[in-house]
Order: structure tokens, then sequence, then C-alpha cells
């Protein structure tokens, strides 16, 4: 009989302790719940104001940029030397991607293939591929280039990351199609890329197998570049020093 009840109090002290532990379980579990929900809803409140930030930075440059204007046409008209230095601005700028420009080039798409016929599993661009026909561009004399409406200037990142691609800090998927325009002499451009041997035999080859196409256009619109960079340790140098 003492055996019987030991058994049924030992049962009991299972019982409760059981119950305790799922209690602290489902207690831990609705509180990690609530702390991941806190982090997400602070985390897009933060991503909120950054873009409410950006887009009032942008509008506020375009209000600089229609002041910048005014006084340069106004400054242009009044002497000969003032258009001459508003040309150079302007020259500028283009090479540094802060104006909007058009004018005929090539377009090229990169995409991936499949890896072969029984497998939906498609190929990824590498980014190396993006930047060596950056490299083949500029060596072709391009004067304006844009990947995926990217601008792509002297401080251009084309960086990997896991199944992305980041240009100027914009993510693209690995998986999808990049689209190059670039401003400059059609033929030459096309040459460049389709010269037996060069970018596109060695994209299309079983190293990489992707599918690469050209065309040229007469008319090509190219954006401006929207990433802001500060140069906080390269200063210009004073006349004299």
């Amino acid at each position: 009989m003492k055996h019987i009840k030991g058994q049924v109090y030992v049962a009991i002290v299972c019982v409760i302790l059981g119950l305790m532990i799922a209690y602290q379980f489902r207690a831990v579990k609705n509180y990690t719940y609530k702390v991941s929900n806190a982090k997400i809803n602070e985390l897009t409140e933060q991503i909120n104001d950054a873009q409410k930030e950006k887009e009032s930075l942008e509008n506020h440059i375009k209000e600089l940029e229609g002041k910048i204007q005014k006084y340069e046409h106004d400054a242009s008209n009044s002497s000969s030397i003032a258009k001459g230095m508003k040309e150079d601005l302007e020259n500028i700028r283009v090479l540094a991607g802060l104006t909007n420009v058009q004018g005929p080039g090539v377009v090229i798409t990169i995409s991936p293939q499949n890896k072969n016929f029984n497998s939906t599993e498609p190929n990824e661009v590498p980014y190396e591929a993006l930047v060596l026909m950056v490299n083949e561009l500029n060596a072709a004399d391009a004067e304006a280039i844009m990947i995926n409406k990217q601008r792509i200037v002297s401080r251009t990142q084309i960086r990997d990351a896991g199944y992305y691609i980041v240009i100027n800090g914009v993510r693209f998927s690995k998986y999808d199609k990049f689209e190059i325009k670039a401003i400059g002499n059609p033929s030459t451009l096309q040459g460049a890329v389709e010269m037996v041997g060069g970018l596109k035999d060695f994209f299309t080859s079983s190293i990489y197998g992707l599918n690469v196409t050209t065309h040229p256009s007469d008319d090509l619109v190219i954006f401006k570049c929207n990433k802001i960079f500060d140069f906080q340790y390269a200063k210009p140098i004073k006349e004299g020093e």
C-alpha cells in the first residue's frame, strides 16, 4: 500500500513539474514573440524615417540645383568668360555623373541561363562579370555607363553580397537580368564587347554560361547618380601650398 502511495505522489509531482515547465516555456516563447515584434516595429519605423529623410534631402537638392541653374543662366548671358566656365562645369557634372545625359551608344544585357537541359536551376550572374564589362566599356571610351538604372561613377561599388550584387548601395538578385547602357561610339562599344575571344564569348562559354546580347542605339538616356558621396579626408590643395 505504501509502495502504491509513493508512486502516486511521484506521479503528482511529475505532473506538476511538467505543467510548470510547459508554462515557463510558453511564457518565454510569448516574451520572445513580443520582443521580436517590438524589434521589427522599431526597425520599420527607422526605415520609414530614413526614407522620409532621404526624400526630403532629394527635394532640397532639386531646389538647390534649380537655383544653381538659374544663377548659371544669368551669369552665362553676361560675359563670354562666364559662358566658358558654365561649359566646363557642365562637362565636370557629366564626368562626375551629377546630371542626366543622352546620346548614342550600346545596350548590353547579361542574364543567367539554365545549367543544363535537365535542371531548372539557373546560373548566377557573378559580380565580376559586371566589373569586367564596365572596364571594357571604359577602355572603349564610353562617356557614361548605367547598370539597372544605377549610374556608374568613380566611387561606385559593385560588390558581391550572397545572393545579391550591390551597386551604389542598391541590391539586385544574381538570378535576374542586368541591363547595361553605355553612351559613346556605338560601333566601337559593340565591337569591344563582341570581338572574337572578347567578353561576350567568354561569358557565354561553359565557364560562366550566361546569356549576353548587345545592340546599338541612336538615343540612350542615362540617369544621374542619386547616391550622395561625402568627402571626409580628401581635401583640395590650395594654390601656393
